[in-house]
């Protein structure tokens, strides 16, 4: 939204996702510039930082603020962040309070560390271990400088950005990038969630099965398992358990293994688990004991980020 006073010869440029935002009056200051930040809300503005003198909707007398640039982050969906650039047009130099270098890298390196990881897993073949703690060095228009572990890596912006106003939407078409070239999803699996409602039972069953199956001699008489975990008062159970050893424990053990590789393969890496992680030992020591349980388990963890992303 852009809007001009001739009569003051001030200009009001708004930059981000301003609607309707209307200023009842601005008085200039002498010196001119005068950036301000607005949180636009319906029927009220609120100053948020910045300097210069002001008056906007909600406030009957004139006020000055002193402040530093920031922008505003909110959650609440009726509220709308809108940076505000206010000049007079006697200066024929306007310094622009769109997104600078300096901002953009900063803001990389204390929210996006993720992205940055995933970039060099993309474009430099970089090892998960190894783009731990990366960091942007410095950002050009045709190449992003990272550095992690102490060595520098150069990730290619292609075509180059014309200004740094693109960086945003080209950062997020990297992420994007880096995302389908890795075969990864959106979502990231960063904890194991224990079993849990019937996958107890079934945790608990495939369990008791490996304890009792792991050795024949296990399942006769006088034996700990046998004297301890009920075969006693189960007798042709037991002689149907030992009947059966022989196939029952191998059959386990061969499609539990097959579901632990499928898990990585399908759940774990689009998932952002790195292999051999101490995640990814918990997740498959999970899935060897109770199998496809931890499939749901993590497909339901998936959904509700999803759906957590689209409120947001």
């Amino acid at each position: 939204m852009f809007e001009t006073n001739l009569e003051s010869q001030l200009v009001v440029a708004s930059i981000g996702r301003a609607q309707d935002l209307k200023l009842d009056s601005i008085l200039k200051e002498p010196k001119g510039i005068a950036p301000i930040i607005f949180e636009y809300r319906p029927k009220r503005v609120r100053w948020a930082g910045g300097h210069g003198w002001g008056r906007g909707p909600g406030f009957g007398a004139d006020r000055r603020f002193i402040g530093t640039f920031s922008l505003l982050h909110t959650q609440r969906s009726e509220a709308i962040a809108a940076p505000l650039l206010l000049y007079t047009s006697h200066w024929h130099l306007v310094r622009s309070m769109t997104m600078s270098k300096d901002f953009i890298i900063k803001h990389m390196n204390a929210d996006h560390g993720d992205s940055l990881k995933l970039f060099l897993e993309a474009f430099n073949e970089v090892s998960a271990s190894n783009a731990q703690g990366a960091q942007v060095e410095d950002l050009g228009l045709d190449n992003l400088i990272i550095r992690a572990k102490g060595i520098r890596y150069c990730v290619p912006i292609d075509p180059p950005m014309k200004d740094y106003n693109e960086a945003r939407a080209r950062m997020v078409a990297l992420h994007k990038e880096s995302l389908q070239k890795l075969g990864r999803s959106e979502v990231t699996l960063t904890k194991y969630i224990p079993p849990h409602g019937y996958h107890i039972v079934i945790f608990g069953l495939c369990l008791f099965t490996y304890i009792s199956c792991f050795q024949r001699s296990s399942l006769l008489p006088g034996s700990w398992v046998y004297e301890h975990l009920g075969y006693k008062y189960l007798p042709k159970f037991a002689n149907f358990v030992y009947a059966v050893q022989p196939i029952l424990l191998p059959s386990m053990v061969a499609v539990h293994l097959f579901e632990c590789a499928l898990l990585y393969f399908i759940r774990l890496k689009p998932y952002g688990v790195p292999l051999f992680s101490g995640l990814w030992f918990a997740w498959t020591g999970s899935c060897f004991i109770e199998g496809f349980a931890t499939f749901q388990r993590i497909g339901q963890f998936a959904e509700q980020a999803k759906k957590g992303e689209k409120k947001e």
